[in-house]
């Protein structure tokens, strides 16, 4: 086996261990959330929600540390300079540490506002011990983390990601007892923080197993040049970064403090369900994505093109087949088999607005692959922060007079107006010279496609009695892929991905 097929093969079976692991974690996850819901409440439901969304905002101190240090850790690792691997773990060590501090002052200036973030019908006691709870575990996340690293850059990522998995569903599964016979809120907690604690202790005497050579070194002190680059690449990522976080955290605490914990407890339940989605699509997503890289660096200018055209025919389809059937599922599901209660049940509108959020984004995927492979990121530096500017604008204008929907509107509005058109026009405009007549076509066209099937499968799944999901789930697969492959059939882009799929199927069928 040569060492494209060994790299090839790591591949694989990183992405199939991930891939298990989540599928577990997120079946169990479900029944976790459940069982919280039905011991703690919804509204317990909802600071929960909250108080991951500002510790997630917290975390933001990290600044691309880790993703600096891995890129800095191939070269070293494919050569064996464990000298200036050392050095380099050596460094990250340090700053995380410095990360965790920092995490942990920052969320100790929080606590005594803790309460006003929260808007309740009722008095949730002990707001700032849970939100202090949170943050430990959120710190403790940084212990020994910074050893995991190296085996992703190994291509042994699997040893972690089975590592994280197995004291995930553990941690669940202990956590649904605890709050069957106790529940008690803080016990679930303390229960999360001894997880992430095991986890980095297991990940990283795993690294002293896989590099012994490791353990007794400490490391040459880096070349000043060596750490110019690595705080350069951070000072690159870190307004990117720093965006997303603030976009990922503001949705949560505007609907907690102006409407309700409830509420945002109820979405969260929603949102569970869609980025867990998200999180499976992307597997497969992301494994295109990387590719691109190859292709835009070796093909010629025309070839691109018709693989971009072919990636955005493949994502309007698969991404409107899912979206149309998460419209039509996702609230007979809540209701009827997971939380069991109309109260759990989000008015259409509002779920129509967050699909279509996650349809925007799911779209956008091929151009931001070219986007990002051509390094079209630095002409356009503060795209996030425009982003995170009009979302807060929008749903602070709208909160007060549409409520929920208003901060979703701002969402969805804001992606919109700053990265899905700012990517396609500087893919479209710079890297592929203004050709933008096909492409425009091609989106229009099956953006239309997905309008229409999405209106036939809502009013038929409407016309279903007793809201069954399965045959909700039948009816969408039908309706919408019978109209797709309608509108489809005999196109260029439809043509090419049939061929794609027929090589990769004779090929899997050929060796076995």
């Amino acid at each position: 086996m040569n060492n494209e097929e060994l790299r090839s093969v790591k591949v694989l079976r990183n992405t199939a261990w991930a891939m298990i692991g989540y599928v577990l974690y997120a079946l169990v996850g479900f029944v976790s959330r459940s069982v919280f819901i039905a011991k703690l409440g919804q509204e317990i439901a909802g600071v929960s929600t909250l108080f991951g969304s500002i510790l997630s905002l917290l975390s933001m101190a990290e600044l691309g540390f880790g993703s600096a240090i891995s890129i800095h850790l191939y070269k070293p690792v494919a050569e064996g300079d464990n000298q200036k691997i050392a050095a380099l773990l050596g460094l990250y060590k340090k700053a995380c540490r410095v990360i965790a501090v920092a995490i942990f002052l920052l969320a100790l200036g929080l606590l005594p506002f803790i309460p006003y973030f929260v808007k309740s019908t009722q008095q949730i006691s002990n707001l700032r011990w849970y939100f202090f709870l949170y943050t430990i575990q959120t710190v403790c996340s940084y212990s020994y983390a910074y050893k995991g690293v190296l085996l992703t850059v190994s291509q042994q990522g699997y040893i972690k990601s089975n590592i994280t998995n197995f004291f995930l569903l553990t941690c669940s599964i202990v956590q649904i007892c605890v709050l069957c016979w106790t529940g008690s809120f803080s016990l679930y907690l303390v229960i999360y923080i001894l997880s992430t604690l095991l986890t980095n202790i297991f990940v990283s005497s795993a690294v002293n197993r896989k590099f012994p050579a490791l353990n007794s070194l400490v490391g040459t002190p880096l070349e000043p040049e060596e750490k110019r680059n690595i705080f350069s690449f951070i000072r690159a990522s870190a307004i990117d970064r720093v965006a997303v976080a603030v976009k990922s955290a503001t949705d949560n605490m505007i609907v907690s403090g102006f409407i309700s914990v409830l509420v945002t407890g109820i979405v969260g339940n929603y949102t569970m369900i869609i980025n867990t989605v998200r999180t499976l699509v992307n597997f497969f997503f992301t494994s295109a994505s990387d590719a691109t890289g190859n292709l835009a660096a070796s093909a010629n200018k025309n070839v691109q093109y018709r693989t971009l055209l072919d990636m955005e025919f493949l994502a309007l389809w698969l991404y409107g087949f899912i979206s149309v059937g998460m419209l039509c599922t996702i609230t007979p599901f809540v209701c009827n088999i997971w939380i069991r209660s109309d109260s759990a049940a989000l008015p259409f509108s509002t779920l129509l607005l967050l699909v279509l959020n996650f349809y925007l984004v799911g779209i956008c995927w091929p151009a931001f692959s070219f986007f990002y492979a051509k390094g079209l990121l630095r002409k356009v530096p503060y795209m996030n922060i425009l982003n995170v500017a009009l979302n807060l604008a929008i749903s602070l204008g709208l909160v007060s007079s549409l409520g929920v929907n208003g901060v979703y509107i701002g969402t969805v509005l804001s992606y919109l107006c700053s990265n899905f058109f700012l990517v396609h026009y500087m893919v479209l405009r710079h890297h592929f010279e203004g050709k933008i007549g096909p492409f425009l076509r091609l989106f229009l066209k099956y953006v239309v496609v997905t309008i229409l099937a999405g209106v036939l499968c809502v009013w038929g799944c409407r016309c279903i009695p007793g809201e069954s999901v399965i045959a909700r789930i039948l009816l969408c697969t039908v309706a919408y892929n019978g109209v797709f492959l309608l509108c489809s059939w005999g196109s260029r882009e439809f043509s090419s991905i049939s061929q794609l799929v027929a090589a990769i199927l004779k090929q899997v069928t050929s060796k076995n």
